[in-house]
């Protein structure tokens, strides 16, 4: 009885695997491995598009598997993320200065409210609103300055007894001034 010679993979100087699912041609495991990384580099779109589409069509299936690898794997998890954030802080603090400029240029009501919310709790005076909250005041004055009526596209919010003196930051206190009016009244209390 001859021995059949086993196959060779002269590029790898290794047996070539015929367990591998490949073409009917079959490829040492380095071969298989340099032809699937060749793939993902060509095809790089298409599969994170499939890879999308497939997580929208199994969206509730992903999120339980991703939640119960983080239940499972709790200390790796926050391991991983703790090193990732120590290895890329510079970065990290760079991307969120960026981001957060970029959200108060796009959302100017935000950057006002996020700032009067800062000096209330400076003052210690408590009380506090939302964006939306403010937008209806802006819309209910109709977008006029309630000291000169004039119409103006951005008002500055206005603490109708003033945060120095007392005043609460909640939005029973609050009004639009234009900011010439604004700056002219500072602290003090107009009835």
């Amino acid at each position: 009885m001859r021995l059949q010679p086993k196959p060779w993979c002269e590029k790898h100087q290794m047996l070539k695997d015929y367990t591998a699912p490949s073409s009917s041609q079959k490829h040492c495991s380095k071969c298989i491995y340099e032809r699937s990384v060749a793939y993902r580099e060509k095809n790089r779109q298409l599969i994170r598009d499939k890879g999308k589409e497939h997580y929208k069509n199994n969206i509730e299936k992903e999120s339980n598997r991703q939640k119960e690898y983080r239940e499972t794997n709790r200390q790796t998890y926050l391991d991983t993320n703790h090193r990732y954030y120590e290895n890329n802080v510079e970065v990290i603090k760079l991307q969120s200065r960026i981001n957060s400029k970029r959200y108060r240029k796009e959302h100017p009501e935000a950057k006002r409210v996020s700032e009067a919310k800062r000096d209330a709790r400076k003052a210690g005076n408590g009380g506090s609103y939302t964006v939306q909250q403010w937008i209806e005041v802006c819309e209910m004055q109709g977008y006029k300055c309630n000291m000169c009526y004039n119409w103006f596209e951005k008002l500055t919010i206005d603490h109708i007894h003033p945060i120095s003196k007392g005043g609460t930051n909640n939005i029973e206190n609050i009004q639009g001034l234009c900011s010439f009016c604004n700056n002219s009244k500072k602290d003090k209390l107009i009835y």
